[in-house]
């Protein structure tokens, strides 16, 4: 019997920016009715155009 191979160190990833997520739902008689949202990735401090971030 022989000892199984090692398994190949993982692949490295590649870096995942910063992410702005904002869901927003319309409801109506208790149900969703519509739903809105955006994924957008936040830009370093030095591209904001004010001091507030993302949002």
């Amino acid at each position: 019997m022989t000892a199984p191979a090692p398994l190949p160190p993982p692949a490295p990833e590649a870096p995942i920016p910063h992410t702005a997520c904002y869901d927003r739902f319309r409801l109506a008689e208790g149900k969703v009715v519509e739903h809105w949202d955006t994924i957008e990735a936040i830009p370093p401090p030095s591209a904001w155009k004010n001091e507030n971030g993302q949002f």
